[in-house]
């Protein structure tokens, strides 16, 4: 590959935004080096022919999508399977980004299969050095994960079902506010830690070098 600019093929250019904005995340691109494209060219091939490159699919959309469409249908269950997904695959994604430079990937997943969504949200990530989850969404995801696990795990009895069943929409309708709420906080707290709270910033110089 030349070093031509990297941008001139049409086709590449979601590709290359993607490639550098995982750089800037990762600490080996910062905003001085788009001061410079034919610097900032070479540098970022330059890193290419020494990086490992992994493909990751990020799937968060999907999930936050099929949530709202099983709760749009009434289905309890289902909204608050796919809502803890989302908030299991956040705060994984926030902890992973924190620990990739520094621990071994072996210890990484260790930790994320090991370490219960309480400790997650509290202990960990002040281990960690992060900023503090609020106190108003805790109790909403970790209520979600509960009665996650009981539907999984069938920890119903008869009664409880047919109550369940009976609240179904009201529960729904009463909780999807809350759980929405801290769907928009996840968010923007993992935004806030990954792009250390210049996400609006960087966006305007990748779409100003197009």
């Amino acid at each position: 590959m030349s070093n031509q600019n990297y941008r001139d093929d049409k086709w590449k250019r979601e590709l290359t935004r993607i490639i550098e904005e995982t750089l800037i995340t990762q600490g080996a691109l910062n905003l001085d080096d788009f001061k410079d494209r034919q610097k900032l060219t070479k540098k970022i091939l330059k890193i290419s022919k020494n990086a490992n490159w992994e493909i990751v699919i990020d799937h968060t959309d999907d999930i936050l999508n099929e949530a709202k469409r099983f709760a749009s249908k009434g289905d309890i269950n289902n909204t608050k399977l796919f809502f803890t997904l989302f908030f299991e695959h956040t705060i994984n994604n926030i902890i992973l980004h924190r620990l990739y430079k520094k621990v071994n990937k072996k210890t990484i997943n260790n930790i994320l299969r090991n370490v219960n969504i309480n400790s997650k949200l509290t202990w960990l990530l002040e281990i960690l050095g992060l900023p503090k989850i609020s106190n108003n969404h805790i109790p909403v995801v970790i209520k979600l994960f509960e009665d996650r696990n009981a539907y999984v795990h069938y920890k119903y009895n008869i009664s409880e079902i047919e109550t369940a069943e009976s609240l179904k929409k009201a529960e729904i309708s009463g909780n999807l506010k809350q759980i929405l709420n801290a769907v928009t906080y996840f968010k923007k707290y993992q935004s806030g830690i990954i792009f250390n709270r210049k996400k609006i910033k960087i966006n305007k110089l990748l779409n100003k070098t197009k």
